[in-house]
């Protein structure tokens, strides 16, 4: 019997430390204790607090910006039961104003097809997917013990880290494990894709669909394994629209504050000046966003 599940998550929210607080404990302070400073930053923050199993948030970036970090483990992610991350879904969009996804694991396991089943359909190119077999990476130990005690172990992976998406199967567990990686807006979008779901029982159907957006195969074991679900046919967007969304989160972050003050304090035909005015100063940088401007405002 397959089983599924989210193996690590990360995800960012633009609130202060006591927001971030409050989410941890009430949603996983029960399950792995207290907050401990780990007594050192990283990764761009000055203070980085763990708990059981490695589970980690960071706090107070360098830069002086509102924010913070969770980042949960594949380890903390399989205790962590399928409802909770819906709770932690309805939780962030209720009181945080803005959040984003940045990580998120899927795992299968128990699957009926083994890595050298996908290593020959991959070399066969019997696939099809975006990423090129070029990004394919095979690595045996021939000697190594796997959980269950049989000799020998086998991983596939196809993807990279540095990429939005990639794939691992392995069987170093004694069975097949298959984990899809995704980061950044392709994470944001898929976890709240699943964690909006309805109901725990549409996870694997979800799952699969994204999974089957980033790659697909048409031999047994694998028709069986997706069960006639069909693709997400989950779109990021264009290249245009994406640098508009990031100029508009910059401005937001930047410049508003400051802008707003100068509209509470100063006469709108001077302010409709400085836009005007700044017009003609930008020249040709931005003249490719602007083509998108109406699909923005509509």
């Amino acid at each position: 019997m397959i089983k599924y599940g989210i193996h690590w998550l990360s995800f960012t929210g633009f609130g202060n430390v006591e927001e971030a607080f409050t989410i941890y404990k009430i949603l996983f302070e029960d399950k792995f204790g207290n907050l401990e400073e780990l007594g050192n930053g990283g990764r761009g923050f000055k203070r980085i607090l763990f708990s059981l199993m490695g589970f980690k948030l960071y706090v107070e970036p360098i830069n002086q910006e509102v924010y913070y970090h969770f980042e949960i483990p594949g380890k903390c992610c399989e205790l962590i039961p399928l409802e909770y991350f819906r709770a932690l879904e309805d939780l962030l969009i209720s009181n945080v104003s803005k959040y984003r996804y940045k990580r998120i694991d899927l795992a299968f396991d128990n699957v009926k097809f083994t890595p050298a089943e996908i290593e020959k359909e991959i070399i066969d190119d019997n696939f099809r997917s975006l990423v090129k077999r070029e990004s394919l990476r095979i690595y045996k130990s021939p000697f190594e013990i796997k959980e269950n005690g049989e000799i020998g172990t086998h991983t596939v992976q196809l993807g990279s880290n540095s990429s939005d998406r990639m794939i691992t199967i392995y069987d170093r567990r004694g069975y097949t494990r298959l984990e899809f990686q995704a980061r950044n807006e392709r994470a944001n979008l898929i976890a709240r894709d699943l964690f909006n779901s309805d109901n725990n029982n549409n996870f694997y159907k979800i799952m699969i669909s994204h999974l089957r957006d980033y790659i697909d195969f048409e031999f047994e074991p694998w028709k069986v394994f997706i069960n006639n679900i069909g693709r997400a046919n989950l779109c990021i967007g264009e290249p245009k629209k994406i640098e508009l969304e990031n100029l508009i989160n910059w401005f937001d972050k930047q410049i508003a504050p400051a802008f707003s003050t100068i509209v509470d304090t100063v006469k709108p035909e001077k302010i409709n000046n400085m836009i005007e005015n700044a017009r003609y100063r930008r020249k040709t940088k931005y003249k490719n966003l602007i083509e998108v401007n109406n699909v923005v405002k509509s």
